[in-house]
């Protein structure tokens, strides 16, 4: 089972969790927290973390494939390069998430209605 933490409230970020959420997450978190503070409302909201997107690529197997997909790539060759990226892409966008990073985020949604 996987023990890592899939999501984070704004409210739970900083600019130190930018290897955690990627830096536009951990900024919405900063100015969340130090600008509502100065009146300035910032909405709330949630960010998957780095972790929730491993797991996603793992649990579904998708490691697998793009290491296939990349398989004797020629990173001169940016045609190649485009098309491989594409595909991968393509891969990521046609999967499925997790059921329980679903009901992570379905219930963090519910939290912030």
């Amino acid at each position: 089972m996987f023990n890592q933490k899939l999501l984070y409230f704004f409210k739970e970020l900083s600019l130190k969790d930018v290897p955690v959420v990627g830096g536009k997450n951990a900024s919405l978190g900063e100015m969340y927290s130090h600008l509502n503070k100065q009146g300035i409302k910032v909405p709330n909201g949630f960010a998957t973390s780095a972790a929730a997107y491993r797991y996603f690529l793992e649990s579904a197997g998708l490691k697998q494939k793009i290491r296939k997909i990349l398989s004797g790539l020629d990173k001169k060759n940016v045609k190649d390069l485009a098309k491989r990226g594409a595909a991968i892409r393509k891969l990521i966008i046609s999967t499925e998430l997790p059921l329980n990073l679903q009901q992570a985020i379905a219930q963090a949604y519910q939290k912030l209605s």
